[in-house]
């Protein structure tokens, strides 16, 4: 049997440093967090190699003294908190005590820091969690902390570390969201001697949140205020014809701090629902102001995390704010009593979630389970050639009639069926005759998807996308596929684009192909000549499953003839 043995106080602080910093971008969120906190108007980042090899974060804030700057480099060291009861009321951004320490020992670290009383400034040094002595050195009031060598000293971490490219993505999204949480403080990112960011830190939220999504977008969104049972959201929402393939548009800052939370996100999500397609998600960025007390920020390392002592208020309010400014933004009528969670307790609404979640999950797989018992026998294709068409439902069903029944067709899920058949049944039909376009289409994108749009160039000319770099994080789309329509092209490539995490090389795969045939498709809500309905039922009952689309909906929906006399107490 091993013995038990007490860990050395260097592997310790490694180990609990691996809990905090992952990579250079958690230094960066660390150190200008810091910056915040000593009440900073000006904020510098530079990195060099993605910070890799060097990163300096610089503030004019209130500095450290000379007497406390050994201290900063000791684990548990903090001036933010003192006793038990400072834990349920923080009000700054760090407390820990651990971000200094925590750096320095997987790193060298040089500290620089003037408080304003003084004339001059002192520097101390921290090699892999050895300090130096304190020196006095010129330098401006504030603090200026350089990180470099970044895990030189754990090479089994570094060798997992994304490329220089990929961290400053996530660096230049790290600043932009504190741009718009603290508008009044002036960001500048500078990568490689090249600067990226320089916010005017002029305290207008507009202005950092057209910095963080762009002009195009940040010009349509929709401002949000709002307040009750003492909490204040603001920010900004996109309409209901802007919206995207993932959640990464959706920013949430609860007190200043930039957080991930399931409560914040789903509620803003329900806020849209049935005002945007399925599988699409909104975009924007709310503040959340809450009484300190309210929240247990302790619940992460990083602090990335949080919990709310009063969820489902917090549900509420956040679906509330949202709904009702984009219902009246979008000329639809407000709902009333929108929130169904108000009656729960805060301890058992996770599990609620989970349970409604589970419910329809388990009605759906009922569902699809009966529509695969109609089809195994080949039901649908059966009955396809006899329907006989009568019309249009709401612009988006087909409806049509056999001896045996009435049938509703998904106009959009049926032609979906029907291309992705054509383009999977022969490969070179993939290569996409592109359409170039009398004017460019100017593209922004966030961090991911910047980063596989550039990675897959070739991938993303196969499918009929020219597209031309035009600095920063955008792109001038010069040329879509044929099929697409160019008022769609947008939603289109954004979904390409998400897709594109998932290829492999060589033959493109089935969600990608899945992705052009959704988009070259009829669309719900468009109006078909009778001739071409009954060319869709009839192109339908030639594919290979035409009783669900690509994506697993079903295309047609049978109302037997049995089902409708028993509905009118017709049957016997």
């Amino acid at each position: 049997m091993a013995k038990i043995g007490k860990l050395d106080s260097l592997l310790i602080a490694k180990i609990a440093a691996g809990e905090v910093i992952e990579r250079p971008v958690s230094v960066v969120k660390e150190l200008i967090e810091n910056s915040i906190d000593a009440n900073s108007t000006d904020i510098r980042i530079e990195v060099v190699d993605g910070g890799a090899e060097c990163l300096i974060v610089s503030d004019d804030g209130t500095g450290i003294s000379e007497s406390d700057m050994p201290m900063a480099f000791e684990h548990h060291a903090t001036s933010k908190i003192s006793k038990d009861e400072d834990l349920f009321k923080i009000e700054s951004l760090g407390f820990r005590g651990e971000a200094l320490p925590s750096i320095a020992s997987v790193a060298h670290m040089k500290m620089l820091s003037r408080v304003h009383e003084s004339d001059f400034g002192y520097q101390l040094e921290n090699v892999f969690g050895t300090p130096s002595t304190i020196q006095p050195s010129a330098c401006q009031p504030g603090t200026e902390i350089t990180v470099s060598n970044i895990f030189e000293n754990l090479p089994a971490r570094k060798k997992f570390q994304k490329s220089a490219r990929s961290e400053n993505i996530k660096i230049k999204d790290l600043i932009v969201r504190y741009m718009c949480a603290y508008p009044a403080i002036k960001f500048r990112l500078i990568s490689n001697g090249k600067t990226i960011l320089n916010s005017p830190g002029n305290g207008n939220v507009k202005d950092a949140v057209t910095e963080c999504f762009g002009s195009e977008i940040a010009n349509e969104f929709i401002n949000v205020e709002f307040e009750r049972d003492g909490h204040h959201i603001s920010g900004y929402i996109s309409p209901t014809h802007l919206h995207r393939s993932n959640r990464q548009g959706m920013i949430f800052f609860v007190n200043g701090r930039s957080v991930n939370n399931l409560i914040l996100s789903r509620a803003f999500t329900e806020a849209y629902h049935g005002l945007i397609p399925e599988k699409r998600f909104p975009v924007g960025i709310l503040s959340l102001d809450v009484p300190f007390d309210e929240i247990d920020v302790n619940a992460h390392p990083a602090k990335t995390e949080i919990r709310f002592l009063r969820e489902s208020q917090i549900f509420s309010n956040i679906q509330r704010s949202v709904r009702e400014n984009v219902s009246e933004f979008s000329g639809i009528t407000s709902i009333q009593n929108i929130s169904p969670m108000t009656k729960q307790s805060p301890a058992n609404i996770g599990e609620n979630f989970d349970t409604q979640l589970d419910m329809i999950r388990h009605n759906i797989a009922e569902r699809d389970s009966d529509i695969r018992q109609q089809v195994s026998g080949g039901v649908y294709r059966a009955t396809l050639r006899d329907i006989n068409v009568l019309g249009q439902v709401k612009l988006t069903y087909i409806v049509g009639e056999t001896p045996s029944g009435v049938y509703l067709i998904d106009q959009h899920a049926a032609h979906e069926r029907i291309i992705f058949d054509k383009l999977n049944n022969d490969i070179n039909q993939y290569e996409q005759t592109p359409q170039v376009l009398l004017e460019p289409i100017h593209l922004e994108l966030n961090a991911e998807q910047f980063e596989y749009f550039h990675e897959n160039e070739s991938r993303l000319k196969a499918a009929g996308v020219i597209a031309e770099y035009f600095g920063d994080n955008s792109f001038l789309i010069r040329a879509i596929p044929q099929s697409i329509a160019v008022s769609g092209s947008r939603n289109f490539i954004e979904d390409l684009l998400f897709q594109l995490e998932d290829m492999q090389s060589g033959i493109p795969n089935y969600s990608l192909i899945a992705t052009i045939a959704c988009h070259s498709s009829i669309r719900a809500g468009q109006r078909l000549p009778m001739q071409e309905m009954v060319s869709l039922v009839r192109e339908l009952e030639n594919t290979t499953s035409p009783h669900t689309c690509p994506h697993g909906r079903p295309t047609v929906l049978e109302l037997t003839n049995y089902f409708l006399e028993r509905s009118f107490g017709r049957a016997k």
